[in-house]
């Protein structure tokens, strides 16, 4: 089974804009969220930029609905140092949001579907090769981008073309029109740290909730 997965490279450098008063698009210390290949100065290399297990981020920004329907939830950086710098907790973001989409696939598997080979990226982020790695050894899957990062608009244009009769159905319509441009293939010792790190990121939001409760009281 593929599954699609979306989300937002601008926003998400909005955040990081946001959080630390800086454009991300400055510096080569930031340089890790443009598009581009990683390289010694935009992956791990930079500054001692390797992900960090005593760093999460809870990625609660707007409240939370999948896995927790919880308006009230908050973000949060948990496990900080004076050791940690804005590139810690960038990449910390970018952890973030991928084990929050990791919450959702564990649902979906939950749900008894067929086993889950393959996840299909779309969306800005799909423009980054590093959160695109991330996101790959986060959920363990095989991760492929497509010709377009449109994901639900270009799926609204393409059930019109079937209702048009431009295609017969839609499995005829994603065979012309969606093609792999790209793979991305989990890491396995990526993958078993990841499982170590989500099983830390799943006890963020029950250890806080009650705090973060109080404090949007009066919001």
């Amino acid at each position: 089974m593929d599954l699609p997965a979306v989300f937002a490279h601008g926003f998400i450098a909005d955040v990081v804009d946001l959080v630390f008063d800086c454009p991300v698009a400055t510096p080569e210390e930031l340089q890790v969220l443009r598009p581009g290949p990683i390289t010694a100065q935009t992956g791990d290399a930079v500054g001692g930029f390797r992900s960090d297990n005593r760093n999460l981020k809870q990625p609660c920004l707007t409240g939370e609905r999948t896995p927790h329907p919880d308006p009230l939830a908050r973000g949060a950086f948990v496990g900080l140092t004076v050791r940690h710098t804005r590139l810690h907790l960038t990449r910390a973001v970018l952890e973030g949001v991928a084990f929050g989409l990791r919450d959702s696939f564990e649902l979906i598997k939950s749900a008894g579907l067929a086993e889950i080979r393959q996840v299909r990226a779309s969306g800005g982020g799909a423009r980054s090769p590093l959160w695109l790695s991330i996101l790959a050894d986060v959920l363990g899957v095989e991760l492929v981008t497509v010709n377009t990062t449109e994901g639900a608009a270009y799926a609204a244009a393409l059930l019109a073309a079937v209702g048009a009769g431009v295609w017969a159905d839609v499995a005829s319509a994603c065979r012309e029109s969606i093609h792999v441009t790209g793979v991305i293939a989990p890491r396995p010792d990526e993958v078993g740290r990841y499982e170590r790190h989500y099983a830390n990121y799943r006890d963020l939001y029950p250890a806080l909730k009650a705090l973060l409760h109080r404090l949007s009281e009066g919001e």
